[in-house]
């Protein structure tokens, strides 16, 4: 019987769907076995698989969809460990090696995750590799689990049987629901600094289904919480809620659906009201609305910008008659979008860039202590990743200092 299995379902992937076999088949531990899941592909992919049907165990079936097709290759798979790989994503060689270890030397963990890097689909160069949430491994430390990307963790056979796999009903989202159902069920998680897996970037991917993906969020974020019960405080709900919201709105609008995107953003506000004074929601309408920033020009404002034209289309529509916050003043929407520019900059290794924006949104400031999120990332820059948790957590303090 295999130590890990490796399961990779694919619809329609002809062009990047042997690269992720090679993947899979080239790790460094040699117990493992490969399971694909063909969902239903009409294109070459099967004759892709065909060639390699001495080394793989191929499952067929018609399309239903990426939950469907991991909980089938789950069915046909027997290794003590699982982990899942995208058609279009790959593997590092040591993958399955390092994390089997971390699962064998300690029995009481039934989730490891590592690092994970963006790469950028049209040369494979590495955009950005994210940082791994550090978190202990007791589930105890909040209502939360960690975030980590799919080609990112290994899980042990027994937790994903607990919780009954996937959604297979869920096209989006099926992820994030089957990462809460784990956490919610006692499942501990534990991160390691290893660069175990290499996610895809497409130019243009959020413009898919946005909407329908973060509707699916939503289902899996309140399923979550009816698991979780009391733990989560209100306000905690209230600030998730209202971000989800705000992204499916983003989404609706970008379709052209500015009715049903006034309706989420009143959503999003009755849970939040203060949420347009936060520059992650500033950060969120730029990844929707302008995808090719950071915006190069110093000179740039936002009054031209099609971010606040948007954003106001949504905020002032509908016939209700309520008016809507977009911040204390023109100079806070200056600084939340100059903060928001700086993130997407650092994203994109534009560093002199994303460093002028930064320095722009603290001038914004006026004198004012920045989002908790804005400090982490002035933090992260000045000081580094490690030092930026205390810096933060200063910040609460320094608030009730001002206000006396």
């Amino acid at each position: 019987m295999p130590k890990v299995s490796i399961i990779i379902p694919v619809y329609n992937d002809e062009a990047h769907v042997e690269r992720a076999i090679q993947s899979a088949l080239s790790q460094t531990l040699e117990d493992i076995e490969v399971v694909v899941v063909n969902d239903g592909s009409t294109d070459g992919t099967g004759d892709i698989l065909e060639r390699y049907k001495d080394k793989i165990v191929i499952v067929t079936q018609e399309n239903q969809g990426a939950g469907s097709s991991r909980n089938a290759g789950i069915d046909a798979s027997h290794g003590d460990y699982l982990c899942f790989l995208d058609s279009d994503d790959q593997f590092s060689i040591e993958k399955a090696k390092v994390q089997a270890d971390y699962l064998d030397k300690d029995p009481s963990i039934g989730l490891v995750y590592g690092v994970s890097s963006a790469m950028d689909a049209r040369d494979g160069s590495v955009i950005k590799t994210f940082r791994v949430e550090s978190s202990p491994s007791d589930r105890t430390i909040g209502p939360f689990p960690p975030f980590y990307h799919t080609s990112a963790f290994l899980v042990r056979r027994e937790w994903l049987e607990k919780v009954g796999g996937f959604d297979g009903n869920m096209r989006w989202a099926m992820d994030t629901d089957l990462r809460f159902k784990l956490w919610a069920a006692g499942c501990k998680f534990m991160p390691h600094r290893d660069v175990v897996g290499y996610y895809t970037v497409r130019p243009g991917s959020l413009s898919g289904n946005p909407a329908r993906q973060w509707e699916m969020h939503l289902e899996a974020l309140l399923r979550h919480f009816e698991a979780m019960g009391d733990s989560i405080p209100q306000p905690v709900k209230n600030e998730h809620l209202a971000t989800t919201w705000l992204r499916i709105a983003c989404g609706r609008s970008i379709h052209g659906d500015d009715r049903v995107a006034t309706e989420a953003i009143r959503t999003a506000l009755s849970h939040e009201p203060l949420l347009f004074e936060r520059y992650e929601s500033w950060a969120l309408a730029i990844l929707y609305f302008e995808p090719t920033f950071p915006v190069p020009d110093p000179d740039w404002f936002p009054e031209s910008s099609e971010i606040l034209g948007r954003m106001t289309t949504i905020l002032r529509g509908g016939d209700s008659g309520a008016e809507y916050r977009l911040g204390d003043s023109m100079a806070r929407i200056k600084g939340a979008l100059a903060f928001a520019i700086s993130r997407r900059a650092f994203f994109r290794k534009r560093g002199l860039t994303a460093r002028w924006w930064l320095l722009r949104s603290l001038l914004c400031l006026r004198g004012s202590l920045p989002s908790d999120s804005h400090a982490r990332h002035v933090a992260q820059i000045i000081i580094g990743p490690y030092l930026t948790d205390l810096a933060v957590n200063i910040m609460p303090t320094l608030r009730k200092v001002k206000r006396r």
